[in-house]
């Protein structure tokens, strides 16, 4: 599974799912809008924080049954 729905955290304390992967939305967000001002404040200077490539590996979670407590709680600290 690919997702951080509350049924699919809820499986994996109950057993039913064995993991889920999630990607960082926040952190998609936050480098959006971080950018966006830097760009709007410095001009081209900014391009210099943008890989070369144009690829950002934001990273992901894998969420089992040993960390999804830490999980859920991280996610409603996020969600603030």
């Amino acid at each position: 599974m690919f997702d951080e729905e509350d049924a699919t955290l809820s499986g994996i304390e109950n057993g039913t799912v064995a993991c889920t992967v999630v990607q960082k939305p926040f952190q998609f967000g936050y480098l959006s809008s971080k950018w966006m001002h830097e760009l709007a404040t410095k001009g081209d200077a900014a391009m210099a924080a943008i890989p070369k490539d144009k690829m950002v590996d934001t990273g992901v979670d894998v969420i089992r049954k040993e960390n999804v407590a830490e999980f859920k709680a991280k996610l409603v600290e996020l969600k603030k």
